[in-house]
């Protein structure tokens, strides 16, 4: 081999290992679907092909003992469907506390319940945020209903959280029960609820509904500050082929709008390109002087698999502040262009260690935090003005004491300081 050809093989690897630095690797998510019989592959099968679309889907069975979300200390899945409502025994591994670590590292829990659901389930979902009533009746519209349905059991609604549902998908057809945010947790995301008519009586029906209305949760969702996200569907029907099947509905649609939200392949959102800069100038300085006016400018992206991985995010929502222990700045950032926000603003006049702060919570997207510490000095010496305004009346005074002295030491050298005889 001679020197050009290797100079050449040396020049080709130096830039394939460019590329391989600098290229978005996008994977599909790994989904491990827990069932408690096959049964489900002939009943879902709609919904198990969207998952497929979605990522790698591995289906087991509870009774089976060769599957884990977790092995030498690391996850193996990014998702786990549980699909197991009248399971009796919970498998070690879908225990309350091995469901919490999998969502503190990270990972999407996705679980479908129907009129009941395993206690360590609920207990999870209760420390989630999300109060599910094991026993209550299914929920029930007298308006909002299919008319083959003498119960009015079988619901329809549209009133569903349009940043994680963004295709109009009509109403939906909707059996089982409903779900509460008890504690009124900011981190639950209400996706689809019960219309303003619907309402859902406690085990006891002499008792008040235990919800009313919007109160009541169809499908609800936990966006976890990790970016990890919880899913609840209160229903086994909703899901189904039978459903998914029906004219006139939009379970089908529905269905592909949920995943994709619920296995965190939309509404994550990235910030990069942090820049701020004194007005009239593009270097950034290590520290800025009080009063200066300057810009702070930042990217901000939002990962949709349907559109093939990271593209601008676009909103009108965004604030930044300028703080030391309290806010001293808050303004808006403003939409320039490609997911670019900017926002121009004058420093306060105190100096310190101050931190541009960026902390966007919007329900149906991953939380946006982050902040970057910037010094803030004051004037120098040569800096400050000659004559300060505000001290006009000290230099007013200042000056009619010089006067009134040189008019004394006058009069008192040069004029007569004799006695004045008396006659």
């Amino acid at each position: 081999m001679n020197k050009k050809s290797v100079g050449l093989t040396i020049l080709l690897c130096i830039i394939a290992i460019i590329i391989s630095i600098n290229a978005e690797v996008i994977k599909k998510p790994k989904i491990l679907m827990v069932v408690e019989t096959k049964n489900a592959k002939s009943s879902h099968t709609k919904m198990i092909k969207q998952l497929n679309q979605i990522g790698e889907v591995n289906m087991v069975t509870t009774q089976e003992k060769t599957w884990k979300l977790e092995e030498y200390g690391e996850t193996k899945y990014d998702t786990v469907v549980l699909m197991t409502p009248t399971i009796n025994r919970v498998p070690e591994a879908l225990k309350k506390n091995a469901l919490l670590n999998f969502f503190n590292e990270g990972k999407n829990i996705i679980i479908i319940a129907d009129k009941t659901l395993p206690e360590a389930y609920t207990e999870f979902l209760m420390d989630s945020g999300i109060e599910f009533e094991n026993g209550a009746n299914f929920i029930v519209d007298h308006f909002n209903h299919e008319e083959e349905d003498g119960l009015h059991q079988l619901i329809t609604s549209t009133a569903m959280n349009r940043d994680v549902i963004r295709k109009d998908v009509g109403k939906i057809m909707y059996k089982g029960v409903a779900m509460t945010n008890a504690n009124k947790s900011p981190l639950v995301v209400p996706i689809l609820t019960g219309s303003k008519t619907s309402y859902v009586l406690a085990e006891d029906e002499q008792e008040a509904p235990v919800a009313i209305g919007e109160e009541a949760m169809l499908v609800a969702g936990v966006q976890g500050r990790n970016g990890a996200r919880i899913t609840v569907i209160g229903s086994m029907d909703m899901v189904s082929d039978s459903f998914y099947d029906k004219q006139a509905t939009g379970n089908n649609a529905f269905g592909q709008e949920l995943f994709l939200w619920a296995t965190g392949q939309r509404g994550i959102l990235r910030h990069r390109q942090v820049k701020h800069h004194v007005v009239g100038e593009t270097t950034e300085k290590y520290m800025y002087t009080i009063n200066e006016n300057i810009t702070y400018s930042v990217i901000v992206e939002e990962y949709d698999q349907t559109k093939g991985g990271w593209i601008p995010y676009v909103a009108n929502d965004l604030q930044l502040e300028f703080i030391m222990l309290d806010p001293y700045v808050r303004t808006s950032l403003n939409h320039i262009d490609a997911g670019r926000y900017e926002s121009t603003f004058q420093v306060p006049d105190t100096y310190g260690v101050f931190k541009f702060k960026v902390d966007y919570r919007r329900a149906g997207y991953s939380y946006l935090i982050f902040n970057n510490k910037q010094t803030v000095r004051p004037y120098r010496m040569d800096q400050y003005d000659r004559f300060i305004p505000a001290a006009y009346p000290y230099y007013v005074s200042m000056f009619s004491a010089f006067i009134g002295f040189f008019i004394f030491a006058f009069l008192f050298l040069y004029t007569d300081n004799g006695k004045v005889k008396l006659e």
